[in-house]
């Protein structure tokens, strides 16, 4: 049983709640303001829920980006295909051209979807630029213990789906934890059959 509380050194190590101890989940938010987090010092190491709510932040600026550039695919495609000559008599690679040039505006904007991560993920890291070391230095730590904890997907199946594989759904120590108690009864469902509620 712990009697003192010392910083833990990696995310594995997080202590639960020692009775008589602060826990790391208490002397850090679950969303640190961005204040907080441009005061670290370079020679710091990013506390864990500060990478996590950065992490979290980093796939929203994804998924916000890839909206106008969906829109500006999208409307890039039907500004070009609208200009083009159709005859609806003549079959364009066998299909007829109303179709196949309204399929294709859709993959432009598809396409536009698949692209805006990118433009999401460039700005982000130009706005976090002076933290780029801390954060590519506990990426790799997370992604070690993400490779290491995660499940095999091979051994889903429908009343067993994989818990958030690539931990993406992670925004802070408490949502870690969470997802390492879904892997573990994951695997107990994997192995065992039946309700892994139901299992001691």
């Amino acid at each position: 049983m712990l009697t003192r509380c010392r910083p833990a050194k990696s995310l594995a190590q997080l202590p639960i709640k020692p009775p008589g101890c602060r826990s790391i989940t208490q002397s850090l938010s679950d969303n640190p303001s961005d204040t907080e987090v441009r005061n670290i010092a370079p020679t710091e190491k990013l506390p864990w829920n500060d990478f996590l709510h950065l992490r979290r932040q980093r796939h929203h600026a994804e998924l916000i980006a890839s909206v106008p550039s969906a829109l500006l695919g999208l409307f890039g495609g039907l500004s070009y295909f609208a200009t083009l000559e159709i005859d609806p008599s003549q079959l364009v690679l066998g299909v007829d051209p109303l179709i196949l040039y309204g399929g294709a505006t859709v993959a432009c904007g598809g396409l536009g979807w698949l692209v805006g991560p990118v433009f999401g993920s460039t700005a982000w890291k130009i706005v976090h630029r002076k933290k780029a070391q801390l954060i590519e230095a506990r990426e790799k730590e997370f992604y070690e213990h993400v490779k290491k904890n995660r499940v095999d997907p091979s051994r889903q199946s429908f009343n067993n789906p994989v818990p958030d594989h690539y931990a993406e759904k992670i925004g802070s120590v408490a949502d870690y934890r969470r997802w390492l108690k879904d892997c573990r009864a994951y695997n107990k469902k994997a192995n065992f059959g039946g309700s892994a509620g139901d299992l001691k």
